[in-house]
């Protein structure tokens, strides 16, 4: 079990480390727009959910 949870730890950080997060962004130029889009995206839609039960609790007290 050791030996897998080892492994697992090394696929991880080989799909998603800063490492490999730094060559796909200075190697697709494409990538790192959708990432910053999708980035703007998320925080556009938290803002309108925390704004829209902001009015709500205000509304209803």
């Amino acid at each position: 079990m050791r030996k897998f949870i080892s492994l697992l730890k090394l696929q991880i950080n080989a799909r998603y480390g800063l490492s490999n997060v730094l060559y796909n962004i200075k190697s697709d130029k494409k990538a790192l727009w959708k990432s910053i889009g999708m980035g703007l995206v998320i925080l556009i839609a938290m803002a309108e959910i925390i704004g829209i039960y902001t009015f709500m609790m205000l509304q209803l007290y």
